[in-house]
């Protein structure tokens, strides 16, 4: 009985060595279970949070908030519009200052710093043009410096003759950002109403063009489209009325968030959370057609929340090194690619060369990338991929495909020493 055992083990021991492992996982990235259903739940992550909309330091206009109320209680967050004096709540999770345009006490700015560097918290600050002077850039301007932030309100306004909901400056923005926040939260949305909206600059030791500066961990969401102006609405000039002085026809940025320390910060060129105009909503009130405010908005809220720091590179699966004769075809190799956020992959022959059959792309989680690797002549190849995420991680894996113009006995060892073993447990099981 107990060389039965041993022989049984031995030959599971030999099987499972002499053709090693399908799934193989680079020590230094660790190990996942594979689940090619992964699905995200968009909204879960506002679920228990409270949110406060304050309409009384500003917001000529967009007062009301009864649709983003709505979604937001279904999705388990509690909602307050605050649309007179009150004491600044610390228990808050998100802020959302509509058109803010009035100036704070040092009390409530004091409350909000002091808040908002605690962590994990999610403040929105809305804009609008200069429209015949209603709205003060260098009030809101103010807060943003006090807050440390690298984000500032253009004093123009912006509109659009071609992508527009009627009036040139119901501009419609339909030019999203092509960084890694950008390519989550705006999935879906094609384009957002933005009612008499101003732009938004950068700020970096003075004023910067978002358009062609980069700043760290600021990213531009939504542009208008390549149309738009910007026209001074109030005749004023001072150092706010940037883009009226080089005003040209071109993209214009709409929406940026900038991550501060553990929170983040949402700058709009307009309350496109309000019920005014269906700005927060999914159909033009103009027209009738889609459109996909509430879509941005919920996506950007619940991002904010989902613990968006992805240091983590993708996991790759390899089908492990092939041996093969030379001649014989239906040779293959593959990877499985895992990640939360996937986003590019790249395969490359021996020494990064990149020559026909191999290929690249965009990737989902779970999904597998193989190469036909037939036609090498005799000898030793390296096969690379290079896996990207949305956050800049990445992970490589090399395979190695050995062609022989015989097979070795080394070969025919890996052929012949399980199958002899397992006809052996076989038999011994027959008896």
């Amino acid at each position: 009985m107990i060389i039965k055992r041993k022989i049984i083990l031995l030959g599971v021991v030999l099987w499972l060595i002499s053709c090693y492992v399908f799934l193989s996982v680079p020590g230094a990235i660790g190990e996942k279970n594979l689940d090619s259903s992964i699905t995200i739940k968009i909204y879960d992550n506002l679920d228990g949070k409270k949110i406060i909309i304050d309409s009384f330091h500003g917001a000529y206009y967009t007062t009301e908030f009864d649709f983003i109320t709505a979604n937001m209680t279904s999705y388990g967050a509690s909602v307050k519009v605050m649309n007179e004096s009150y004491v600044f709540d610390q228990t808050v999770d998100i802020m959302m200052y509509s058109t803010l345009n009035g100036t704070l006490s040092i009390e409530h700015k004091d409350a909000l710093k002091g808040w908002f560097g605690g962590g994990n918290r999610t403040l929105w600050i809305a804009g609008d043009s200069d429209y015949a002077g209603l709205f003060i850039q260098t009030e809101a301007n103010s807060i943003l410096d006090f807050l440390g932030a690298h984000l500032r309100f253009d004093a123009g306004s912006v509109e659009d003759t071609e992508s527009n909901s009627g009036a040139v400056y119901r501009v419609i923005a339909n030019e999203t950002g092509e960084g890694p926040i950008s390519s989550i939260v705006t999935e879906g949305v094609e384009k957002v109403l933005f009612h008499g909206p101003t732009a938004l600059l950068g700020y970096n030791d003075g004023l910067v063009d978002l358009r062609t500066t980069i700043l760290n961990n600021v990213e531009v969401l939504m542009y208008s489209s390549a149309a738009a102006t910007v026209r001074d609405g109030d005749l004023s000039d001072n150092e706010f009325d940037f883009y009226v002085k080089s005003s040209m026809n071109d993209s214009y940025p709409m929406l940026a968030i900038e991550k501060i320390g553990d929170s983040y910060l949402i700058v709009s060129g307009d309350t496109t959370f309000s019920d005014y105009k269906n700005s927060y909503g999914i159909v033009d009130y103009n027209d009738g057609s889609p459109t996909q405010g509430s879509i941005l908005v919920d996506q950007l809220l619940n991002f904010c929340f989902e613990g968006t720091v992805d240091n983590d590179p993708p996991l790759i699966y390899s089908s492990g090194n092939l041996d093969y004769i030379l001649g014989e075809t239906e040779n293959e190799i593959s990877w499985i690619l895992t990640d939360d956020n996937p986003n590019e992959y790249f395969t490359y022959f021996s020494d990064f060369e990149i020559v026909i059959g191999l290929v690249s792309g965009s990737w989902e989680s779970g999904d597998t990338i193989t190469l036909n690797v037939d036609g090498l002549t005799v000898g030793t190849y390296n096969y690379t991929i290079l896996v990207t995420d949305a956050f800049d991680n990445y992970a490589t894996n090399q395979i190695f495909v050995e062609v022989s113009e015989t097979i070795s006995e080394l070969n025919l060892a890996h052929a012949v020493v399980p199958l002899f073993f397992g006809v052996m447990i076989l038999i011994r099981k027959k008896k």
